[in-house]
């Protein structure tokens, strides 16, 4: 993505956070103020959540696939900001006079967007890629980027691998497995994390963890029509015990 289709994206993403947040700010000070006391039909109550829902998902999309580098305070924003706006647009729309269906339809409309938003989309993850400098190189519109990962130790002596891995299907393929090897490999089984970044939407689980190495396993919502790929962020950490065991062995060789 050039860097002017970047800042038209950002730009795009902020100004529509923006408008939910005023849209419903407006709507809910209104009625306080009385002004809106006519409640709406059940057709225009739907056709409001199901505008408000498509907006709400479409800047997240946007900002996920698009500005998936971006610094960690701007994706808790657009993630949570959404929230807000639709509980005062609730507040605004749902008078006294509405009908009970309709505000019940309302209301589950916009709770299925938030439900799959917060649970379908990959986040960055607050602990594990807290920092703009374990993303770089995790670009998914770089087709050379096959595996990459750095290895650390953390301040209470866990080791701590952070990796990116993409994996490939061709056409007409459907499931896919991969693997990571962890070298050194860690005393024990490591505690590990993934999560999809990019790609078709798959479905991806750990079909074996050892210490020296994990198998992931992808199966696509669908079959590839052409040559795709699925780029998966993981974590493995290891015991902070093992790594006290590895220490102690090794001062006493």
């Amino acid at each position: 993505m050039t860097r002017s289709i970047r800042l038209l994206t950002a730009l795009g993403v902020w100004a529509c956070a923006a408008a939910l947040l005023v849209v419903g700010g407006l709507l809910a000070w209104r009625r306080l103020a009385g002004a809106v006391n006519v409640p709406l039909s059940t057709a225009a109550l739907l056709l409001t959540g199901a505008a408000f829902g498509a907006l709400c998902l479409l800047l997240r999309w946007a900002f996920v696939r698009l500005l998936f580098d971006a610094p960690l305070w701007q994706s808790h924003l657009v993630r949570w900001a959404p929230l807000p706006a639709a509980a005062l647009l609730a507040a605004g729309v749902l008078l006294a006079g509405t009908p009970l269906v309709a505000a019940c339809l309302f209301v589950g409309l916009l709770a299925a967007v938030e439900t799959w938003c917060q649970t379908r989309l990959a986040w960055p993850k607050l602990f594990h890629w807290s920092s703009r400098e374990d993303r770089l190189g995790d670009r998914p519109d770089d087709p050379a980027l096959e595996q990459q990962f750095t290895r650390r130790r953390e301040p209470d002596g866990a080791e701590l691998i952070n990796g990116t891995l993409r994996i490939r299907l061709a056409p007409g393929q459907r499931t896919a497995e991969a693997h990571v090897a962890f070298c050194l490999p860690f005393q024990r089984r490591p505690h590990f994390e993934h999560e999809v970044v990019a790609g078709p939407a798959a479905r991806v689980v750990v079909g074996q963890l050892l210490p020296m190495g994990a198998r992931l396993d992808v199966k696509l919502d669908r079959q590839a029509e052409e040559e795709e790929s699925v780029l998966v962020r993981f974590t493995a950490r290891g015991d902070v015990a093992a790594a006290s065991e590895s220490d102690a062995l090794s001062a006493a060789s």
